[in-house]
């Protein structure tokens, strides 16, 4: 059955945050609501698929989150979306160095490697090679919302779900992600001649 999300009884999230600082059980419940696909796609994904690491690492973040929720200033930190976006692909990437693991993935080798062993469309060496160059693009991109966006998109988050996320309408989302894509372009130009170069 899948949960409702609680009724707010707040007008705004500076007001959500107070509530959740003052340890207000709806105001927690409601925050666990809105942003648990977005912890949970950020926990999937640095956990690569295990899901005994993923729910691990996801209760961490979620920790993380709750005492680090105090310290959010609106004026300095941005909205309360990218402030738990950000946040959470920090302890994420953390989490991975303290395991010992290295938080950039592994290598185009690697990626073709896998593909050439389990020929589908799914481990295609091209699509693999291409999904790790548009991350390595967005790593590259400031912390702005379209590159937070762009980020939660490839997590496999609906527009509507990424509005969710930032307290937004999904049409504010989709002119982020189309400017996102815009300020992708040049890195992604030069990274498709040289997939072309290595002639897959």
């Amino acid at each position: 059955m899948t949960p409702s999300a609680p009724q707010p009884a707040w007008s705004n999230d500076r007001e959500f945050v107070e509530a959740i600082s003052q340890d207000d059980d709806d105001a927690i419940r409601a925050f666990l609501f809105r942003f648990r696909k977005c912890v949970g796609a950020i926990a999937w994904r640095h956990a690569r698929g295990n899901s005994e690491d993923a729910r691990d690492l996801t209760a961490i973040i979620w920790l993380h989150l709750l005492m680090k929720l105090r310290d959010w200033q609106w004026r300095e930190d941005g909205s309360l979306g990218g402030f738990v976006s950000r946040s959470a692909r920090n302890r994420a990437i953390d989490w991975l160095r303290e395991m010992g693991r290295t938080p950039t993935g592994v290598s185009t080798d690697e990626l073709a490697e896998v593909g050439r062993e389990q020929p589908d469309p799914v481990n295609d060496p091209i699509r693999l090679l291409a999904i790790q160059a548009v991350r390595d693009c967005l790593d590259q991109m400031k912390d702005t919302t379209h590159r937070l966006a762009i980020d939660l998109q490839l997590l496999g988050l609906e527009y509507a779900e990424i509005a969710e996320i930032f307290g937004v309408r999904t049409p504010a989302v989709a002119s982020w992600i189309s400017r996102g894509k815009l300020e992708l372009k040049p890195c992604l130009e030069k990274t498709v001649a040289v997939l072309h170069a290595r002639k897959l």
